[in-house]
């Protein structure tokens, strides 16, 4: 029997209201406006995995990060930590980016956001 992943996320969405504050929008007849930073993401971490999100600037892996640790609430969709039934509890660790450290080609980022799963204990399946 297969093992349930480490984290399941599902429909994960996150709208933020960028509009002007209220007054200003009442006086300059503006509709509100809001910004879909990330639009119903599904993935799944297998137990003892690790994610690593890379892409463009702007493209949403800070709000993702901070979406699945629970450090902002999501408008739609939920992470999900193991099962309620495995008695283990799961942790998430985000790992940032040294601005005084620029990437480069000479680091491979498996090498760069691998040293901390290095430093991690891995619990064996019960």
């Amino acid at each position: 029997m297969s093992r349930p992943p480490a984290l399941s996320v599902r429909g994960l969405t996150r709208i933020f209201d960028v509009s002007p504050p209220w007054l200003n929008r009442v006086l300059e007849g503006a509709p509100k406006r809001k910004l879909r930073a990330v639009d119903t993401l599904d993935f799944d971490v297998p137990d003892g995995g690790c994610l690593s999100r890379v892409g463009e600037s702007g493209c949403g892996k800070p709000t993702v990060a901070r979406l699945v640790t629970g450090l902002v609430t999501p408008t739609d969709g939920t992470p999900a930590f193991g099962t309620a039934s495995d008695g283990r509890r799961y942790a998430a660790q985000m790992i940032f980016q040294d601005p005084g450290q620029p990437r480069t080609a000479c680091h491979r980022v498996e090498d760069e956001n691998g040293a901390p799963a290095g430093e991690t204990e891995t619990v064996p399946a019960v």
